[in-house]
């Protein structure tokens, strides 16, 4: 009996096993659902209230929310809404606030369109300048001058951006030429005067030798222009110098107008200040014109072109002259070709275009050409011997960059009036 109670046993083992085996081998073949679901919930709702859209978020409409379980019942989701725009007249800017251009504002959340900022006024005068502060080797000018506005004093600074000394600092320079830009380190050597005066600056150059304006500029195949839009991509100077071939605006005056033209613009709208760089006469002169001649058409032609654009004159060329006026004795240009300019005529630019930049007396300066001349670090151009220069050969130098920068043009008007016929030039 025992024996059958056994066997009765073990068979009844072997068939659980096996029911149990097959069950888990369906249970593995089956999709997974998620968790098991658990006991229904008596739910316990609150009320929530619905919360409008706006223009920058979606919305909902009122509904049921379990505190148990987190169930909602009748919950909708509303899309944000489009702006409500109106339109909002723009403001003229006044000595005190800056204006604005039309534009679009939302009603319902205060999104703008389309609004631009147009800067205050600065000051204007018509000739009311009430006081001058003499400009020193450390200061630019100041005027003191009555606004044609508002009718109160305000101050001028006789710097290339109208600035105090202070704001002076750091400034970005870009000097856009050809030879007459690279010869003698040119740019190294106005950055050796800033320094002897205390003054930070970061100078570049984009200089091809024998170039033109028209070589830079698409549309005029230019040479270099893919050079060119690539070096100048959003570029961001606070001062352009434009130096073009040192006889085009001679040769091809309408060419010089509308090449420079562009090329103001361009800079103008990345917020740089533009100063023409102004070349000079050939030892000889030029074609049928005497050395006095061709300064006069050449700077003429730079007067010109800055008085129509409102920019201003770095009269590097004008400085040339009066060394030739004053000390014919003395060559400023390259020996074996007459037209670059050796060491004392680049030491000439140099403090011509420092002057003009800061509005700062060049007399006295620190950084002197037996400086420049002794520095390791510069390229020479050319075949011309150097050697130190006298204090009083010095000082001749600092009178005339003076002069040049400070004491306005010397075109006669004749050849001023010559040039009006470019009038319709753009």
């Amino acid at each position: 009996m025992k024996k059958a109670k056994y066997i009765l046993f073990l068979i009844l083992s072997v068939v659980f096993l096996f029911t149990l085996s097959c069950c888990e081998e369906k249970n593995e073949n089956k999709p997974d659902d998620g968790p098991e679901p658990v006991e229904e919930c008596d739910h316990v709702f609150e009320k929530v209230k619905g919360k409008a859209a706006t223009c920058t978020e979606n919305g909902y409409n009122g509904y049921y929310v379990c505190e148990i379980c987190g169930y909602k019942e009748d919950y909708k989701e509303i899309e944000k809404l489009d702006h409500y725009l109106h339109l909002v007249k723009g403001k003229d800017p006044t000595l005190e606030e800056d204006g604005y251009t039309d534009y679009y504002e939302c009603k319902r959340c205060g999104y703008i369109e389309g609004k631009e900022v147009i800067e205050k006024l600065d000051h204007l005068h018509s000739g009311s300048v009430l006081r001058v502060i003499e400009r020193t080797k450390e200061a630019c000018e100041q005027r003191i001058c009555l606004c044609d506005y508002c009718n109160t004093e305000y101050t001028e600074y006789g710097n290339a951006l109208n600035k105090k000394e202070e704001k002076m600092q750091d400034l970005k320079i870009l000097l856009i030429g050809n030879s007459f830009t690279n010869y003698n380190c040119l740019i190294d050597l106005l950055s050796c005067i800033l320094e002897g005066e205390g003054i930070n600056a970061k100078i570049s150059k984009f200089a091809y030798g024998g170039q033109y304006f028209h070589n830079y500029i698409e549309g005029n195949n230019g040479t270099y222009y893919e050079t060119f839009k690539k070096a100048m991509k959003d570029a961001k100077y606070d001062i352009v110098f434009l130096q073009e071939q040192s006889n085009n605006p001679i040769t091809d005056t309408a060419d010089f107008f509308y090449t420079t033209n562009i090329l103001y613009n361009y800079f103008k709208d990345l917020g740089s200040t533009v100063i023409m760089y102004e070349t000079w006469s050939y030892r000889n002169g030029y074609q049928n014109m005497n050395y006095y001649e061709m300064h006069q058409k050449l700077s003429a032609s730079y007067e010109w072109i800055a008085t129509d654009l409102g920019i201003q004159v770095s009269r590097a060329g004008t400085a040339f002259y009066y060394m030739y006026r004053d000390h014919k004795s003395i060559d400023l240009n390259k020996a074996s070709d007459g037209s670059h300019p050796n060491s004392i005529g680049t030491y000439l630019v140099a403090l011509v275009h420092y002057a003009t930049i800061y509005g700062r007396s060049p007399v006295g300066i620190n950084y002197t050409y037996n400086d420049y001349i002794k520095n390791p670090n510069i390229t020479w151009h050319g075949d011309d011997t150097r050697s130190e220069i006298s204090a009083e050969l010095q000082a001749e130098l600092e009178r005339i960059a003076y002069e040049a920068a400070f004491n306005g043009s010397n075109v006669e008007q004749k050849y001023l009036d010559a040039l009006n016929c470019y009038r319709y030039y753009k």
